[in-house]
C-alpha cells in the first residue's frame, strides 16, 4: 500500500469509526423509542360477555367474543360479524362496572392542581368498592379525575352536569361528552343508557361539578385564578404510575 495512503488511512480511521458508533447509537435508540411508542397491542373479552358502545348516536351490542388490537395509530375492533375502525369511544361491560378505552387517555387530578397523565391503550376503569385504572402494568385508584382523549371525549368518573345556555343536562358516574368541530355534541348517560345528540351548538358548552368547570369547546379548566388549557398532545405527559 503506498505509505502516504496508509498515513491518510490511519489518520481518519477512529473518526470514522466514531461516527458510524454514533449513527448506530442513535438508530438503535430510535428503534426502542419507536417500538415503545407504537404499543401493538391486543385485548378479547371473555366468551359470552355482553358488551355495547355508541358511535354517533348507533348502539352496537354483541355477546360473542371481540377482539380489538392496536397498531400504532389504528384501533380495529372484530367480532363474527363486523370489523370497526375505532376512534375513543369507551366500550362498556354490560352486568359489570368497568368500562374499556380502545385509545390513548389522559388523566385529570381534579384535586391536584389538574395534572395529566396518560394511560396506554385498551386500559379499563372498574368499580370494585373504589374506583380503579387498570392495564397489564397498572392497577391504580383514582376517584376525584376525569377522562380526556386529548380530542373532543370527556369521561366523567363523577356526576357531572352539561350546560348549554340555559339547558342542563346531568350525567351519572361513567358518562361521557363529545363536542367535535362540526358544533356537534354527545352526550351518553350511563344509568339511563341514552344518548343526547344537539347539531349546532354555538353556546358555551361547560361540564360542572364540584371540584371543576370545563369548557368543552376550548378543552380548557376554568377555576377561580382564570383558565388552564388542557394538554391536547398526549406524548408530552408522563404516564400514570
Amino acid at each position: 500500500m503506498n505509505p502516504k495512503l496508509k498515513e491518510i488511512i490511519n489518520k481518519y480511521i477512529p473518526y470514522f469509526v466514531s461516527v458510524l458508533g454514533i449513527i448506530l447509537i442513535c438508530f438503535f435508540v430510535f428503534k426502542l423509542l419507536n417500538s415503545a411508542e407504537k404499543e401493538i397491542v391486543t385485548y378479547k373479552t371473555k366468551k359470552g360477555q355482553e358488551i355495547y358502545f355508541y358511535i354517533g348516536e348507533k348502539k352496537y351490542e354483541f355477546s360473542s367474543q371481540i377482539v380489538i388490537s392496536s397498531d400504532n395509530e389504528i384501533i380495529t375492533v372484530k367480532t363474527e360479524n363486523y370489523n370497526f375502525d375505532f376512534g375513543s369511544e369507551p366500550i362498556y361491560f354490560k352486568n359489570k362496572n368497568e368500562v374499556l378505552f380502545p385509545n390513548r387517555m389522559s388523566v385529570v387530578f381534579t384535586k391536584n392542581s389538574y395534572i395529566q397523565n396518560k394511560i396506554n391503550k385498551l386500559s379499563k376503569i372498574v368499580l370494585d368498592g373504589s374506583l380503579y385504572i387498570q392495564n397489564k402494568n397498572l392497577n391504580y385508584p383514582v376517584n376525584d379525575a376525569f377522562l380526556y382523549d386529548g380530542n373532543d371525549l370527556f369521561f366523567f368518573l363523577n356526576e357531572t352536569e352539561i350546560k348549554i345556555g340555559s339547558y342542563s343536562e346531568k350525567l351519572s358516574p361513567f358518562s361521557y361528552a363529545v363536542y367535535n368541530y362540526n358544533k356537534e355534541l354527545f352526550m351518553y348517560d350511563y344509568k339511563d343508557d341514552r344518548m343526547i345528540y344537539f347539531p349546532n351548538v354555538e353556546e358555551n358548552v361547560l361540564a360542572t361539578n364540584k371540584d371543576y368547570v370545563i369548557n368543552l369547546g376550548t378543552d380548557s379548566i376554568i377555576h377561580k385564578d382564570g383558565s388552564k388549557l388542557l394538554m391536547k398532545n398526549l406524548d408530552f405527559l408522563n404516564k400514570l404510575g
